[in-house]
């Protein structure tokens, strides 16, 4: 059996809009913020428990709770290009209306749960990919 995806269908509206639901109760697991191991741990449970909600739903597609973090991933990416797209063509010189249609209103419902700066480039930010560790917040240091 395919790990993914047992069933041949198309994620039907109803799916699409139980899970941009379910994403509104958990924007952390939306947004892929549930890192840490604890979290990977309730990220599971939470693709697990939606993946039931979504495979009870009627007339759609029949995944695993693999298969159906796979569909948000994807179905972000493709949303932010769509929308980065779109941005693109809004600034850009020449006038007239953005190239393509208007998003959708459950694309808008998703762009809400990701945020306000979901699909737009950040200009002048740094992060620094070494933030220096503060040894006295819940870690111990061991002596040899």
């Amino acid at each position: 059996m395919n790990e993914t995806n047992t069933s041949s269908s198309r994620v039907s509206f109803s799916q699409l809009e139980a899970l941009l639901a379910f994403m509104e109760e958990h924007r952390e697991l939306a947004a892929g913020f549930l890192r840490s191991t604890e979290a990977r741990h309730k990220s599971q449970k939470l693709w697990e428990e939606l993946g039931i909600t979504l495979n009870c739903i009627g007339g759609g597609s029949i995944k695993t709770a693999k298969g159906w973090s796979k569909y948000w991933s994807d179905y972000k990416n493709k949303l932010k290009a769509r929308v980065r797209s779109l941005n693109k063509s809004h600034t850009g010189t020449g006038g007239g209306g953005a190239l393509g249609p208007p998003l959708s209103a459950i694309e808008e419902r998703a762009v809400g749960i990701m945020g306000p700066q979901f699909g737009k480039n950040i200009k002048n930010v740094q992060v620094d990919p070494l933030p220096p560790l503060n040894l006295n917040e819940g870690c111990c240091v061991v002596s040899i």
